[in-house]
């Protein structure tokens, strides 16, 4: 599908880019349940995003602004992200037995915007060969970065990043 979408605020993108195969499918069930729930969004009696304004503040004035959906009312928006770690969990690491609190110690001792940060989210699924792949340019990069990875497809337990790493840097 060679459908380009315009989207506030940004240049056309190709459908294909950044929807998932089953939306760009109208036969398929998935694209059906996401069309009914886009026609009655605007009428819910809120929506919960998982940003906050100083990241998006163009996204969130436009749709709060009801410019997304011209002559229909616009539901109101609730940016309840991203969500932050407590001084307890800080302090204890919570659930990820001190993973947490190393990772924020580390952030904190970095210069202000010198950090990049990649998340694919949950669909963010990567082959073995595609995170090496990405592990070797975000070293050559030269950038500090903080990296979300998730297990590669049919693999049990915690990844091993330093096998995706060329310059055995030390990874937590």
């Amino acid at each position: 599908m060679d459908v380009l979408l315009d989207i506030l605020g940004v240049p056309p993108v190709p459908a294909k880019d950044i929807m998932i195969s089953p939306l760009l499918d109208r036969t398929q069930k998935a694209y059906e349940f996401f069309y009914g729930c886009s026609i009655t969004m605007s009428t819910s009696a809120g929506i919960i995003t998982n940003t906050f304004e100083a990241l998006e503040p163009r996204v969130i004035k436009a749709i709060s602004d009801g410019l997304c959906v011209p002559d229909a009312p616009s539901a109101p928006l609730y940016c309840i992200g991203p969500l932050i770690a407590s001084v307890d969990e800080k302090k204890t690491g919570g659930a990820s037995g001190g993973r947490l609190a190393e990772c924020l110690t580390w952030l904190d001792s970095q210069p202000s915007k010198s950090v990049v940060y990649l998340s694919f989210g949950s669909l963010g699924l990567f082959s073995k060969e595609q995170l090496t792949k990405m592990a070797l340019g975000l070293e050559r990069s030269g950038q500090r970065f903080l990296w979300v990875v998730r297990n590669p497809p049919n693999e049990q337990g915690e990844p091993d990043l330093n096998a995706f790493f060329f310059f055995k840097t030390k990874v937590k």
